[in-house]
């Protein structure tokens, strides 16, 4: 709080002073008085000394009595006189000296001065008196006015504390403005009354690539807008000017000409009514719209292909269902040997092939066309104002773009069927369910052969990658076929035999080649790998109808007589009949010829192995055919073979 200010004055002072130098002024008149009488009676002692010491005769006594009763008159007047001065004079005005030195204005009941006795200082008691009445009204104003001022006095000082104050609370809100504005998230511009630029911070530079020297002094829609925008951008600007604040998402231009997509916000800067400025201020949305955009994308396309997905296509089936899109075609496509793949070369093959398809339907369809992957190997497209005619056309293109892709040794081969509505009255649902229908119908005719073709391409593709697989087969297929004349299996059944043993190894074309000719033995988890392919040749040769058969004894080629095989570890006559044949010839034809991890075996060697593993490995009964029959050569008693070993 300011410090008070105190006042002092005491109204008797001077008075005093003045009585003072007026008592003084008049005890010297006295002295000089009584001075002037002893020096008349000095005087007058000179004179008469020579006559009275002349007179000592008494010649003259009269006239020294007369002298003796003049001096001793004027000593008693001199004292009287100076008795009378003291009794009414000086002491009337020590008196009031003494009175007015008493004086309290500050007292209410101001005594006024009394002389007694001095009826010579009447008028100059009444005008002490008077002053002093003056002096104590003026002393009374002279509070009331000093209150006043001290009052006044101390509203200044708190005006003056409350201005500082408030200009001490500006300043600090200017700073923390100012700190914010430099180091805020967004972008902000600060404009005018004549909306033009009058400054920018750091974060507006970074997001737009202007300098405040850039912009300073105009008009930032000039700058920022495109020729697009400029009419709806000019219209938020009036807006803002009206005093109407707002927030929307638009684009902007940096100091490149690339688009930015900014939140926008507009705030105006208002004294009263009256709009002054405006502040604009931007938030960079990129990052967020891409996010969005990208979560729009995937939640309604196919995240494979590219395509719309089912959910997108269901949408959009509801949305053109109109009489003005009529006639509306459905048309389901199937892509056939799409499992076949996957088991062979695995899904990544798969999924080259539903892409490729993909890149078919979108290179033979319209742009307002809706083509969606329904799941699976199926695609459905959506034909607005397509009729009969056209929709048979789109799908003779279609299967003419496919016959003339393909993936590696793969072709692309896909079943189709459509459905046009015509009638406004017709459902949706039932023109959806023709298509599909007439896709399965065709699917039953295409799809076997097509499955045929894609397990020739794999047996293709496999002893393509190894040439030493392919002859291998073709031996495996001529010893199962003597071996099944020597069992004495029909011509057409030894024939089966043989295509069994053509395609008992298909299964390695999803092996690692580099397991199929490690020169080294395998390890454990090599070995287990290498255990798979009988699974994979059964799921490869069961897509095929009319391979069913071989399937189930292609995984079959690998089981033991006594159970000690795999994949199932079946035994004895579980095991059907052609794949315990087929294990045979395997297995001679392993052994005598050249494999990366040996040299081959000779006949006879390869000969005692088998005889060695009859009842253990292979069937007693069928590997003595094929060494007797087939091979032509001894069978040796088991019991030889063992003391030949040791």
């Amino acid at each position: 709080m300011p410090k008070q200010i105190t006042y002092g004055y005491k109204p008797s002072s001077r008075l005093v002073i003045i009585l003072r130098f007026a008592a003084t002024l008049y005890k010297f008149f006295i002295v000089v008085v009584a001075l002037a009488i002893v020096a008349a009676m000095g005087y007058s002692y000179r004179y008469l000394e020579p006559l009275i010491q002349n007179g000592a005769d008494l010649k003259y006594p009269p006239l020294m009595m007369t002298y003796v009763v003049v001096l001793s008159l004027m000593a008693i007047m001199a004292i009287l006189l100076l008795l009378y001065h003291r009794r009414f004079y000086i002491k009337p005005l020590k008196a009031a000296e003494q009175h007015i030195r008493k004086v309290d204005l500050n007292n209410p009941e101001l005594e006024m001065l009394e002389i007694s006795g001095a009826t010579k200082f009447s008028e100059l008691t009444a005008g002490i008196n008077m002053l002093l009445f003056r002096i104590r009204h003026n002393s009374r104003e002279y509070k009331k006015d000093q209150s006043k001022l001290r009052e006044v006095n101390q509203k200044l000082e708190e005006s003056l504390f409350m201005s500082q104050s408030a200009q001490n609370g500006l300043m600090l809100q200017k700073n923390q403005f100012e700190a914010l504005f430099k180091n805020s998230t967004d972008a902000i511009l600060i404009l005018n009354h004549h909306r033009q630029v009058v400054d920018l911070n750091e974060k507006f530079v970074q997001l737009f690539g202007y300098y405040n020297e850039d912009l300073r002094f105009k008009e930032p829609d000039n700058i920022l807008v495109g020729s697009d925008h400029m009419e709806a951008a000019r219209k938020l600007t009036e807006k803002l000017f009206r005093g109407e604040a707002f927030e929307l998402e638009t684009e902007r231009l940096n100091s490149t000409g690339e688009i930015r997509e900014v939140s926008m916000k507009g705030v105006p800067v208002l004294i009263g009514d009256e709009v002054v400025g405006a502040y604009q201020i931007f938030n960079d949305i990129s990052v967020r719209k891409r996010s969005e955009y990208e979560l729009r994308f995937l939640s309604y396309h196919d995240q494979l292909t590219g395509l719309y997905n089912r959910r997108f296509f269901e949408v959009e089936l509801e949305r053109l269902d109109t009489e003005r899109n009529l006639p509306l075609t459905i048309l389901m496509c199937d892509v056939n040997g799409l499992k076949i793949t996957n088991d062979a070369f695995g899904h990544k093959m798969g999924d080259r092939l539903l892409v490729k398809t993909a890149d078919v339907l979108r290179s033979i369809c319209r742009a307002e066309d809706i083509i969606a992957r329904w799941g699976g190997d199926e695609f459905v497209v959506l034909l607005p104002k397509t009729d009969k005619k056209t929709a048979i056309e789109v799908v003779e293109r279609i299967k003419e773009a496919s016959r003339d892709e393909k993936i590696d040794s793969i072709l692309i081969s896909v079943s189709i069927g459509f459905s046009v509505k015509s009638d406004p009255e017709e459902l949706t649902q039932e023109v959806f369910k023709d298509a599909e229908n007439m896709m399965y119908s065709n699917k039953l005719y295409e799809g076997p052969s097509m499955r045929g073709q894609i397990v020739q391409a794999i047996l293709n593709t496999l002893h393509e990658k190894n040439p030493r697989e392919e002859l291998h087969s073709r031996r495996v297929s001529q010893l199962c076929g003597a071996l099944g004349t020597a069992y004495g299996f029909s011509n057409t059944r030894v024939e089966a035999l043989k295509t069994f043993g053509l395609m008992h190894d298909i299964g390695k074309i999803a092996i690692y080649e580099h397991l199929l000719n490690k020169s080294g033995s395998l390890s454990e988890d090599e070995w287990l790998e290498m255990k798979r392919h009988p699974e994979i040749g059964y799921r490869i040769l069961s897509a095929v109808n009319d391979m069913s058969e071989i399937a189930d004894l292609t995984l079959a080629h690998h089981e033991n007589w006594d159970g000690s095989g795999y994949p199932k570890g079946l035994k004895g006559h579980q095991i059907p009949l052609e794949s315990r044949m087929i294990q045979l010839a395997d297995a001679y034809d392993a052994m005598t010829c050249d494999r990366p991890y040996r040299k081959a075996l000779n006949p006879e060697v390869a000969v005692s192995e088998i005889v060695r593993s009859s009842g253990k490995q292979f069937d007693p009964e069928l590997s003595r055919i094929f060494v007797e029959e087939v091979l032509k050569m001894t069978w040796y008693d088991r019991s030889e073979i063992i003391c030949q070993t040791q």
